[in-house]
């Protein structure tokens, strides 16, 4: 995923966390925050 995500991800958790983008290289501050994504689904029949 592109880092300039980490913008739009700081916008929707802004109440939620306490950290910055630097705008030129999208970089989260403070350096140590890190971004991870889950995504599940349910599961199928086949799947089973």
């Amino acid at each position: 995923m592109p880092l300039s995500l980490n913008k739009e991800i700081v916008k929707l958790f802004k109440d939620e966390v306490d950290v910055d983008v630097l705008e030129d290289s999208y970089v989260l501050v403070p350096r140590k925050t890190i971004t991870a994504l889950v995504g599940w689904r349910e599961k199928n029949e086949e799947q089973a």
